[in-house]
């Protein structure tokens, strides 16, 4: 079992897996993972349909890919993407 804030979590069932050499997608059901590998660089997107399962997400992949990278010292920063800003003359 996983857990999640506190609450024991079923684990996760993988729906579809797609790699290559440089991305990959992983879909869960309720959360997506999408990676791309660059030079020195890996990017990591997660999705979900509301905040608890990208929560969910996040925390799973989070988990894994450090336990992976823990001889590379690889650690996880989540930023959400900016906003659209409004442009001159627009109303929201």
């Amino acid at each position: 079992m996983l857990r999640h804030a506190g609450r024991a979590l079923a684990r996760p069932e993988i729906q579809h897996v797609e790699w290559s050499d440089t991305h990959g997608t992983l879909d869960l059901g309720w959360g997506r993972c999408t990676m791309q590998a660059g030079p020195g660089m890996l990017t990591v997107r997660a999705e979900a349909a509301d905040e608890e399962s990208l929560q969910q997400a996040q925390d799973l992949i989070t988990r894994n890919l450090e336990r992976f990278g823990r001889r590379e010292h690889l650690k996880l920063n989540w930023q959400r993407p900016e906003a659209p800003t409004a442009q001159a003359g627009e109303t929201g």
